[in-house]
Formats: structure tokens, C-alpha cells, sequence
């Protein structure tokens, strides 16, 4: 990954490519967790940071609505937030950095700041040879 200079630009900046199956299974697993997980956790604070950097460089191209805008002051808020310290309220918090990030990557979709994920069934497909003219009967 290739990241200069300051938040507000970064993610215009990522040469990475967002992992979007990575980023949206890791979201699906932490709504559903029963138990902490910290290197999932840890990753989804990366996502999370990372969609709230490409909401703060879009909005100077384009305001976003409303409910985007409160998604990001959460996602801050809870970015900024101190550790949990038990594992009830560390499953709470691992919930709610799902929670968000997969209503943040939505926002940003229908914002058009990301594009949507493409299945690996689209990509093959793109590239199948194309199906035989059926003639008719």
C-alpha cells in the first residue's frame, strides 16, 4: 500500500485495492460473533478507518446526506473510543464496528464514491465465451 500524506486525501491516494469480500465478511462475522475476536476487530477498525477517509475526501467533491454524515461521526466516535476491557462489551463493540462498516461501505455505494463489489462469478463470466446461437425450431 502506497498512503501519503494526510487523512483527508488518503484514500484518494491508496493504491491498494479495497478487499471488498475481505471487508464484508469480516463485517457479516462480527455481527454475528458470540465471543471477542481481536485480529478481526483489528481489521475492521482498518476498514472502517479506511471507508471514513474516502467519506471525508468524497464530501469535498460532493455533500453527502445526512445519515451518511452521522455514520462517519460514529464511526469516529467509536474509532476513538477506549478498548473494551470485558468480553461482553468487547463483542458489543466488535458488533457495533460491523454494524457500521457495512452501513458505511452501502452509503458510500449509493453515493457513488466506491464502486460496488463484483462477485467472482461476474469477473468469470466477463471473460466466458459467449453462449451458441440457439436456431430456431
Amino acid at each position: 500500500m502506497t498512503c501519503r500524506s494526510s487523512p483527508s486525501t488518503r484514500a484518494l491516494r491508496c493504491t491498494r485495492p479495497f478487499r471488498w469480500d475481505q471487508v464484508l465478511d469480516d463485517a457479516a462475522w462480527a455481527i454475528d460473533a458470540k465471543a471477542p475476536d481481536y485480529a478481526c476487530a483489528w481489521h475492521l477498525r482498518g476498514h472502517l478507518r479506511r471507508l471514513v477517509d474516502i467519506a471525508t475526501a468524497g464530501s469535498r467533491i460532493k455533500p453527502l446526506d445526512r445519515y451518511t454524515n452521522n455514520l462517519v461521526a460514529q464511526a469516529r466516535e467509536l474509532l476513538s473510543s477506549r478498548a473494551p476491557t470485558t468480553a461482553p462489551e468487547a463483542v458489543a463493540y466488535l458488533r457495533a464496528l460491523g454494524q457500521l462498516t457495512s452501513e458505511l461501505v452501502d452509503q458510500l455505494i449509493a453515493a457513488h464514491l466506491v464502486s460496488p463489489p463484483v462477485s467472482e462469478q461476474d469477473v468469470l463470466s466477463a471473460f466466458a465465451p459467449p453462449a451458441p446461437a440457439l436456431s430456431p425450431c
